[in-house]
């Protein structure tokens, strides 16, 4: 999101890490992901901790086919892209592809 590294980012916010951070190593790995590549796959166990980065830092979280999905609000885009390769849809109907959409970007 941010054209940078994990890396990079964690050295320019070093000093701003404490001790009383409500995020677990676990739930850091898990935002670095997002950070890097723009969303993240996770597994049925880590779905919790992907419901506190959906509170606390405002990411967004949706499931098609059973699969669930962790994303930034900046990449609806390359999050339901990526979606859409892991489940191998290439062929939608415009029906199907209207629904999709609608998980990702809240259409009514």
């Amino acid at each position: 999101m941010l054209g940078i590294s994990y890396n990079m980012l964690c050295s320019w916010t070093a000093d701003i890490h404490n001790s009383n951070s409500r995020l677990s190593g676990a739930a850091e790995k898990i935002l670095a992901e997002v950070v890097e590549k723009g969303y993240f796959f996770p597994k049925p166990k880590q779905l919790n901790i992907c419901g506190i980065l959906k509170q606390d830092v405002g990411l967004r979280l949706t499931r098609l086919n059973g699969k669930w999905i962790l994303y930034t609000n900046n990449g609806k885009e390359l999050a339901m892209k990526a979606m859409l390769e892991k489940e191998k849809l290439n062929y939608l109907s415009a029906r199907r592809l209207v629904s999709i959409k609608r998980l990702f970007y809240d259409f009514k």
